[in-house]
């Protein structure tokens, strides 16, 4: 139950349960203030972050069934993430053919696809994009661009993300970058003057480290590990270790064992 919008969060635990409700609660404030009850009205700009095992794809699938069931349409919910793995672990589509864009992120929309994004995007109010560290910086860019153009049919073009109630960055800082600039090494240019003196980032990549850091508006934290089996859970800690540069000579010699001597 929710003193709003209800679901049903018995699967939830800790901060998954903060999550869903930070999005219940803000679709709430969004329909009341769509309605007139209220006056001010601010959307949800959100950053995931935790590792694997910790419940990111079950968050996901739980706000996307919730939301679809309460609003009575599958596009109410989109969710993207940067390849075609990734899209299909969570059933999702890729960022570039959600929101059309090409090899050429430069390139403007032909007219096929920003009526097909038209047609497809009127009634979405939960942006869901996985795998953030994948993401470069100029395609977040290009996709929002797309986005605000043809979200509502264009109406709030002048306004980020077309003003969509939920936005929500999902992803593991620790996985694979994107091959172009992403959030982290984004955050250092946008910051960096000599790097701006440079002019080394074009304009779309510059707002695209800016869409990145006005989406850590909100920022929570998965850290309890969700993995059962004995095994998995070994295999969860030596991933751990890897990624903070931790590891032992014992797990060094338990990954030789299982993945033979290096090449």
């Amino acid at each position: 139950m929710h003193n709003g919008l209800e679901y049903c969060a018995d699967n939830l635990v800790g901060n998954q349960k903060a999550i869903v409700s930070a999005v219940f609660d803000n679709l709430t404030n969004w329909i009341n203030y769509s309605n007139g009850e209220t006056s001010t009205y601010s959307p949800l700009r959100m950053t995931v972050l935790g590792k694997g095992g910790t419940g990111k794809s079950h968050i996901i699938n739980m706000i996307v069934a919730e939301i679809r069931g309460k609003f009575k349409t599958n596009d109410s919910v989109v969710v993207v993430a940067p390849t075609g793995a990734a899209a299909y672990n969570i059933s999702a589509q890729t960022i570039h053919r959600e929101f059309g864009v090409g090899k050429d992120t430069r390139k403007e929309m032909s007219k096929k696809t920003k009526d097909r994004l038209t047609r497809g995007l009127k009634h979405m109010v939960v942006l869901i994009i996985d795998k953030r560290s994948m993401v470069s910086s100029t395609l977040l860019s290009t996709s929002e661009s797309n986005i605000r153009q043809t979200t509502y049919l264009g109406q709030n073009d002048g306004i980020d993300w077309a003003g969509i109630p939920v936005v929500i960055l999902l992803g593991d800082d620790f996985q694979l970058p994107p091959v172009e600039n992403g959030v982290i090494n984004g955050f250092w240019n946008l910051n960096n003057d000599e790097t701006k003196k440079r002019r080394l980032n074009s304009e779309n990549e510059l707002k695209g480290h800016r869409l990145f850091l006005d989406l850590t508006d909100s920022v929570v934290e998965l850290t309890q590990s969700h993995r059962q089996d004995e095994s998995e859970q070994n295999f969860s800690k030596i991933l751990d270790e890897v990624q903070e540069g931790q590891c032992t000579s014992s797990r060094d010699t338990y990954i030789t064992e299982y993945a033979g001597p290096p090449l």
